[in-house]
């Protein structure tokens, strides 16, 4: 019997899509199933950019429809989303969830309360990165798997010699869709003259114009950007668990971007606390303090204030430049570049086929 696997993910960087991306094609490698995808905005560019054929449109608010959400269960026999509560919560009700939480560290105790369902999903997978996983069974959440980095394997990259690039990521905020153009802005401004080529989704590279202060937007393939990770000179990189996650795979030498969003401010906070010396992270770490018990919205909302100040601010520029210059491109901690979690990810998924078929 041929299982249908549903994907869902939150249309917040690419973070959570491509997680579930790659454990949907990860499962089709070993496991008799097709996928069909759910989603709008930059979860169905890169789902369909990913070659995933069956890509339904749906919003964030039919998640609220019951009988929408019945409907919808009927095209799949299992469901893998990623950071996104309001889909879990209501599938679980019918379809058995493996939920991919790459973030699991920052959730705070509201967080929960705001979506008790996610206590009940059958299986809840923490990439367990900056203590996740203790934080999340603190938090009551039931059915923990622990599981390394949900990136494609990198194997499967050849490094691709290159100048100095940025990678942006997504560059979607579920909280303010004009906050990805900032951003852009913000970075190409920063770093006019240095760097020619950035690497965004297609959205924001559209909606800016494909170039900005002298430098290209491209919207690539995950195989592409991680060739491309592997072989730039310096990977100019926003500060985002996957992409960090992937440039420590191959081993880049990075500078870190400034934080999009909060949880790039906390991984800022992190990585710079790992390090015996000063960096380009402790620059950061220092122009970006926040509270690492806000709620999301909030603490998303006190990043792009910081944004929005240091995009008009010369002498941040200059500092951060100053930062840049001092220290250099340097390889990422070694406590990102741990083992990859896919296949025991894959295994959790068929132990949950193998759970149906006998049901």
């Amino acid at each position: 019997m041929t299982l249908r696997i549903g994907l869902f993910a939150e249309a917040f960087g690419f973070g959570p899509v491509s997680k579930v991306c790659t454990l949907g094609k990860a499962c089709q490698q070993t496991l008799d199933c097709e996928l069909v995808a759910f989603g709008d905005s930059i979860t169905n560019e890169y789902f369909k950019r990913e070659g995933i054929e069956n890509v339904i449109e749906v919003s964030l608010a039919d998640a609220s429809d019951p009988a929408c959400v019945r409907a919808l269960c009927k095209n799949f026999d299992l469901a893998i989303i990623g950071i996104q509560p309001e889909w879990a919560g209501e599938i679980q009700l019918y379809r058995p969830v493996v939920y991919l939480d790459s973030l699991g560290f920052m959730w705070n105790k509201k967080y929960f309360s705001h979506y008790p369902k996610l206590r009940n999903v059958e299986a809840f997978l923490a990439q367990d990165l900056f203590g996740a996983a203790q934080h999340l069974a603190d938090k009551g959440i039931k059915n923990i798997y622990r599981v390394g980095p949900l990136i494609a394997l990198p194997a499967e990259t050849e490094a691709e010699s290159c100048s100095p690039v940025i990678h942006m990521g997504g560059l979607a905020n579920i909280f303010n869709k004009e906050d990805g153009i900032l951003y852009a802005n913000f970075i190409t401004s920063l770093l006019e003259g240095k760097v020619s080529e950035a690497i965004c989704s297609n959205s924001i590279a559209e909606a800016i114009g494909n170039e900005k202060h002298g430098i290209s937007f491209h919207s690539l393939t995950n195989q592409r950007t991680r060739a491309i990770f592997a072989g730039a000179e310096v990977l100019y990189t926003s500060p985002g668990l996957t992409g960090l996650l992937e440039a420590a795979a191959v081993n880049a030498n990075v500078v870190p971007l400034p934080p999009q969003n909060y949880s790039q401010a906390l991984i800022v906070d992190r990585i710079a606390t790992m390090q015996d010396s000063d960096s380009v992270w402790s620059f950061l770490k220092d122009h970006y303090p926040i509270d690492d018990q806000l709620d999301e919205e909030e603490g998303v909302a006190r990043v792009q204030a910081f944004n929005r100040n240091y995009s008009k601010n010369l002498a941040f520029h200059g500092a951060y430049l100053r930062a840049v210059k001092k220290f250099g491109s340097q390889k990422l901690p070694a406590e990102l570049a741990i083992e990859n979690g896919v296949s025991t990810a894959v295994s959790i998924v068929e132990s949950l086929i193998t759970k149906l078929v006998k049901l």
